[in-house]
């Protein structure tokens, strides 16, 4: 029973553990897609910032 106890502790570590790194990855993804279409231009030219 111990044994299988463990063994659910350490899946459930290591899921949080995957869990906390895609979110990592994923915010990382959307801080360097905002900074990649903040400099493009959208065709306008007015500056008005619409």
């Amino acid at each position: 029973m111990d044994t299988l106890l463990s063994i659910i502790i350490a899946l459930s570590f290591g899921g949080a553990a995957t869990l906390a790194i895609w979110l990592l990855v994923e915010a990382a993804d959307a801080v360097l897609r905002k900074k990649r279409t903040e400099g493009e231009d959208d065709g306008f030219g007015g500056g008005f910032g619409y």
